[in-house]
């Protein structure tokens, strides 16, 4: 890809040697250059990456150029209590991912800011911003049963998880 169409004399020698390995004509190689270098012509880039175990697929990454991120609430627990000596706590991981894929963006650094509405507060800063990707906010029961929401504001839009406080 970096060379593009002027090949070095190693290169093109080991280009060769790929395509007699694997029963590939000159017609497969470009195929395969144009598929997975060059994405000319293609409105997205799509690779699937399979993670094997034992020649069991034990993972799979499916990576897309172009899209924009989204943000990812997962919640310890949605459900707190009320009936415990001191407070019901709960933490929310948030992810910055893209569709299709499971793990957070490594090099995603997304200020944000949360609020709540309902019984509960905050056990963590209400502005924050994610690290690799990643970043956890602590929620609290205040005494009070009822129905509670907590948003996530960024500039991938606001996200929203609701809970139940018994």
């Amino acid at each position: 890809g970096r060379q593009a169409v002027k090949l070095t004399m190693l290169d093109t020698l080991k280009m060769g040697l790929f395509l007699m390995r694997h029963r590939k004509n000159y017609g497969d190689a470009v195929r395969l250059f144009s598929t997975y270098v060059g994405n000319w012509g293609s409105k997205e880039a799509v690779w699937r990456f399979e993670g094997l175990i034992d020649n069991e697929v034990a993972a799979v990454e499916v990576l897309r150029a172009g899209i924009k991120p989204d943000l990812r609430l997962l919640s310890s627990s949605t459900d707190l209590s009320l009936g415990l000596s001191t407070y019901d706590m709960a933490a929310v991981r948030l992810q910055v991912v893209k569709k299709g894929q499971q793990l957070p963006l490594s090099y995603a650094n997304i200020a944000f800011a949360v609020s709540i509405d309902g019984p509960l507060a905050l056990s963590s800063p209400d502005t924050d911003c994610t690290i690799g990707g990643s970043a956890v906010v602590y929620v609290r029961t205040v005494g009070k049963a009822g129905k509670a929401t907590l948003t996530v504001h960024s500039n991938l839009g606001d996200t929203t998880l609701s809970f139940t406080v018994r």
